[in-house]
């Protein structure tokens, strides 16, 4: 059974709208992948937190590259892409996050 870290995409979505004020020291803190991350599916953001969306918490775009990095790049949780995030979307407005492609290609050789 694997679990959606919903409590983490809320705080990667504040850390967002913070604009760099929010100390990223204890994102991880009281998060699913935190105290079961063999379980948890750690994500950005998804099809049900885009614009127009009945739980619509987008990451700033701004942050997303930072957003993607903390779950990307660390041994715990099973990461989640979301396909307008590597890809982009027209219909909302979603560009695709640049940095992207890099923090896979990283991830798939360093893991």
């Amino acid at each position: 059974m694997s679990l959606f870290d919903v409590p983490l995409h809320y705080k990667l979505f504040s850390a967002s709208n913070s604009w760099g004020a929010l100390d990223l020291a204890h994102i991880f803190d009281d998060t699913l992948v935190s105290v079961d991350p063999v379980h948890a599916v750690t994500f950005v953001d998804n099809h049900d937190t885009q614009p127009r969306q009945s739980l619509q918490s987008t990451v700033e775009s701004w942050f997303k590259p930072s957003a993607y990095m903390l779950i990307l790049l660390r041994a715990e949780g099973y990461p989640c892409v979301f396909y307008a995030d590597l890809f982009g979307t027209g219909r909302d407005g979603l560009s695709a996050v640049a940095e992207l492609p890099l923090l896979l290609e990283i991830r798939q050789k360093l893991s």
